[in-house]
């Protein structure tokens, strides 16, 4: 079954989850994939500290994604570096991807169990990072506010998630 982007708006809060086929996933459901069973920096470990530019190279972060300490300044194709535990690829940097829930600057303090986000806003939640930006920015619990839905930038994608 295909969902247009017209019938998909209709799937905003909790009804998420009765999202026929593909949609984005939300911000909870990325990072938990992200994580894959870990509650370090990132899904192979710590992050270094002192790799808070673009050198030097943050050995956890090299062996995971790309990012300005090893990127070219460009994308690459998937796959090149090491998956979580889940066989995730790409989760850190490359490309930040998109969520479907839309930033708010305050998640809260209280503890939640599947939050769906809020249902409107200007800008949509990015996770993973990107080859633009330093290492630190990789770490599974990094979030951030992208441009709004209806543009463009090469350092912007989105991963696919499928409702039961």
């Amino acid at each position: 079954m295909n969902v247009t982007c017209q019938e998909a708006a209709a799937y905003i809060g909790q009804k998420i989850y009765d999202c026929p086929g593909y949609r984005l996933p939300t911000e909870a459901e990325w990072e938990y994939a992200y994580r894959a069973g870990t509650t370090t920096a990132y899904y192979n470990g710590a992050n270094d500290p002192s790799a808070c530019s673009c050198s030097p190279v943050d050995t956890n972060a090299n062996a995971i994604g790309w990012y300005c300490g090893n990127a070219g300044n460009t994308t690459h194709p998937v796959g090149q570096k090491q998956a979580n535990a889940w066989g995730l690829y790409d989760m850190a940097g490359n490309v930040w991807e998109w969520c479907h829930d839309w930033f708010q600057s305050s998640l809260g303090s209280s503890a939640v169990t599947d939050p769906w986000g809020s249902p409107s806003g200007s800008y949509w939640v990015v996770r993973g990072s990107s080859w633009s930006r330093f290492a630190y920015f990789l770490r599974a619990a990094r979030r951030a506010s992208s441009t709004p839905p209806t543009h463009r930038l090469n350092d912007l994608g989105f991963r696919c998630s499928r409702t039961k």
